[in-house]
């Protein structure tokens, strides 16, 4: 959980910046202005009542941990779509707010049902509260150094890095076991109901 939530902070130090600076994006590197604006913002919008609607019917894969797997990474290919967009296809990079609703459902569905599920009732408002604060502190501190950085290095770069961000996690949760099986509880948890579960089909293999 530890290393879960860490990794998460982590991605949002690169997302804030580049969610924030979308507006200079969208008028400097595109040459748009309020209705350009306009449009992004809906098409985000409707994305994302969209994938709260499919999430609250279809409920993501079996394990959640692979849902929150594929929502990362997907979010990750999406900002280095918009790090790599020229100038002339805006509207697509309008399809990209709008393909982005479903990925982040898929994403913070998960992780909070992964940890209502995991973690025992009287720990709970410290690891989300720990949660809140790593949210909430990282991204005005990712804000302050990269918005800075990319008045230097341009707005651009600052995509690739959020979306190479989210790929390297997804990548570091799939290959972390602790984390890919998060789902079953602390490891020593895990251990126990695996001992639990071996004792009983040697149970059931020597019974008469």
């Amino acid at each position: 959980m530890f290393i879960a939530l860490a990794s998460i902070s982590a991605i949002v130090f690169f997302q804030q910046p580049a969610w924030s600076l979308i507006p200079l994006l969208v008028r400097d590197h595109f040459g748009g202005g309020p209705a350009e604006w306009g449009w992004f913002t809906i098409a985000h919008n409707l994305g994302s009542v969209i994938g709260g609607v499919l999430m609250s019917t279809w409920g993501g894969f079996r394990r959640r941990v692979m849902t929150m797997l594929v929502g990362l990474a997907a979010i990750g290919g999406i900002n280095l779509a918009r790090g790599l967009m020229p100038a002339s296809l805006f509207w697509l990079f309008v399809v990209t707010g709008f393909s982005s609703g479903l990925p982040s459902a898929m994403f913070f569905v998960s992780l909070k049902a992964i940890l209502q599920s995991t973690v025992p009732p009287e720990m709970q408002g410290r690891v989300f509260a720990t949660q809140n604060s790593l949210f909430w502190g990282i991204g005005p501190l990712g804000l302050a150094i990269l918005g800075s950085l990319g008045g230097v290095i341009g707005l651009r770069p600052l995509y690739l890095l959020a979306g190479a961000a989210f790929i390297l996690v997804a990548l570091t949760w799939a290959l972390t076991p602790s984390v890919r099986n998060l789902e079953g509880g602390p490891p020593e948890q895990v251990a126990r109901a695996g001992g639990k579960q071996r004792d009983s089909m040697h149970t059931e293999s020597t019974s008469p």
